[in-house]
């Protein structure tokens, strides 16, 4: 009898243990497919990118000489990658102090709660449990 249980529960067990195989499977092709898309949605936004800073330096070419306009599409966009990249640094910097500053200071009033909780322990004769003292 104890062996049928035990057979029963093994075999449920393993049949478990295939469902969630497949379940997991299954999220793993969907998180997969996803991925690449996204890899194909970057790679055309970057050709995008590219064709639209190529009209830009062919629209601004109009009215300059064409290696002036590519100079001047690509400081452009030098000073808008330099000016995201400072205020994501800046942006980094912020919350990389201020994150400590926060949980030290969270430890600070728990540890404080602890005190307070345990004065009032001993200054009414009670243990930390609060059971009266011995």
């Amino acid at each position: 009898m104890l062996r049928r249980v035990f057979a029963d529960a093994s075999a449920v067990a393993r049949g478990e243990l295939q469902a969630i195989r497949g379940r997991v499977r299954g999220s793993v092709r969907r998180v997969v497919t996803a991925a690449a898309l996204f890899v194909v949605a970057g790679t055309l936004a970057l050709v995008f990118l590219g064709a639209a800073t190529a009209a830009l330096v062919l629209v601004l070419g109009l009215w300059v000489p064409a290696w002036l306009a590519a100079i001047i599409v690509a400081l452009a966009a030098a000073a808008a990658g330099a000016t995201a990249a400072a205020v994501g640094l800046k942006l980094l910097r912020r919350a990389l102090v201020q994150e400590p500053r926060e949980t030290a200071e969270s430890v600070r009033r728990a540890a404080t709660w602890v005190r307070s909780e345990v004065d009032a322990a001993a200054a009414s004769g009670r243990t930390s449990a609060g059971a009266p003292a011995p």
